[in-house]
């Protein structure tokens, strides 16, 4: 039986072209062995089965050929919470925490608050997690993407939720919000700067848009002005060239003061605006 040291140095030389085997081959093994990183790295003497080792050697040969560790993982951090995600929802990335940052400086005791194209519910649920006396309603076009949503809240015992299935507003009726978020599909299909893996793994449909990128921002900016309270936000994760394509639009259809903020590289990622409450 083989211990620990000696798996974990096998793995690292299998991952040997990413940039950290070690943490690579590390989040294999505390996935595998159920145990935490700590356990991993203080105790290598620890024994490991032959079914754990081919196991391993299964998810290394998977990671190795592209697939992201989040998917073979089935979950990943995001904000405060942790997450499981499959290949029917996008991984959350550290850049969309900037929206939840931006919308958790709204410190009242009740809101109305709307995610559009939930996903895994990263956004929703880091926000009525820190918000619970708000209402929360998350939507997502995919069934599948809901029901790990779902999962999520239930996991995270955050009660403070609608999850409802909708082509951006299609079934929201006559429903009104403080605030709007998204981070919408908004990648050019021909965008070269995209990832071979991310293309080929995650669920294209929440990553593409038409019209370079820009066709869901525009509906939902156009959209949301009929579920929007007077002096609400509405907040929108876009590419890092997008920003000002997005302000302009913003202005054009009647909010006021659009800004963007920076991801933590310094790049524009988000932008929001204020309803005016009128009709332009």
């Amino acid at each position: 039986m083989l211990t620990l040291e000696q798996v974990a140095k096998d793995l690292q030389e299998k991952l040997s072209d990413f940039e950290d085997p070690r943490f690579e081959a590390n989040q294999l093994l505390s996935h595998v062995l159920d145990k935490s990183l700590a356990i991993i790295i203080a105790y290598p003497d620890v024994a490991v089965t032959k079914e754990q080792v081919l196991r391993l050697q299964t998810l290394a040969s998977k990671r190795k050929n592209g697939v992201p560790l989040a998917y073979l993982l089935h979950e990943k951090g995001f904000y405060d919470l942790t997450f499981m995600v499959n290949e029917d929802t996008l991984i959350p990335r550290p850049e969309t925490e900037r929206i939840v940052e931006r919308v958790l400086e709204y410190r009242n005791d009740k809101l109305d608050f709307l995610d559009i194209g939930t996903g895994a519910g990263a956004i929703a649920l880091s926000v009525a997690n820190q918000r619970p006396g708000w209402s929360v309603t998350a939507t997502d076009i995919c069934e599948r993407a809901l029901g790990v949503a779902k999962i999520n809240a239930e996991k995270n015992s955050i009660k403070n939720i609608t999850f409802l299935k909708s082509d951006l507003f299609s079934t929201l009726g006559g429903l009104s919000f403080d605030i709007i978020a998204s981070n919408p599909p908004y990648i050019d299909l021909n965008d070269p700067e995209v990832e071979t893996d991310v293309r080929r793994y995650e669920p294209n449909k929440a990553l593409f848009s038409p019209n370079e990128g820009l066709w869901h921002l525009t509906q939902i900016i156009v959209q949301s002005k009929q579920y929007l309270k007077p002096n609400a936000m509405l907040i929108l994760e876009h590419g890092y060239q997008q920003d000002e394509h997005v302000r302009k639009l913003l202005s054009e259809h009647g909010y006021l003061n659009p800004t963007t903020i920076a991801d933590y590289a310094g790049k524009p990622r988000a932008t929001y605006g204020l309803w005016a409450g009128r009709k332009k």
